[in-house]
């Protein structure tokens, strides 16, 4: 009970109904190598009385790196977030305050990277 609210049987916010995450690597060349994956979010509800709920979403993203055979140390790399444009929140909050149960996810992106390997 919360107040005169009961809320037996209700979904927990912030679970989604559904959700389903999956990955792929394949060497694309003996020097790069590529990295995808997706990430599906079904419709979650964002308050206990659950009376709102998001919309569900798709995240997909890919990397493509340097191999070992191109450097031991250094590994280049190039990544694409948000591929499809299609994701839209971020950092969700249940039972938020004047309705702002999330920010704005960022649109695509692309970045590139360098990542130094300490052995």
């Amino acid at each position: 009970m919360i107040g005169s609210s009961d809320l037996t049987g209700n979904k927990q916010p912030l679970i989604p109904l559904h959700k389903f995450n999956t990955g792929i690597s394949f060497p694309v060349s003996s020097y790069v190598s590529a990295e995808g994956t997706i990430a599906y979010n079904g419709v979650m509800w964002l308050d206990d009385v659950n009376f709102t709920k998001s919309k569900a979403y798709v995240d997909a993203n890919i990397v493509f790196g340097t191999t070992s055979k191109y450097s031991k140390k250094i590994t280049l790399g190039l990544q694409v977030n948000n591929i499809f444009n299609s994701l839209v929140y971020s950092n969700f909050r249940a039972n938020a305050a004047a309705g702002r149960y999330y920010e704005a996810a960022s649109q695509r992106n692309i970045g590139c990277f360098v990542q130094y390997h300490i052995d």
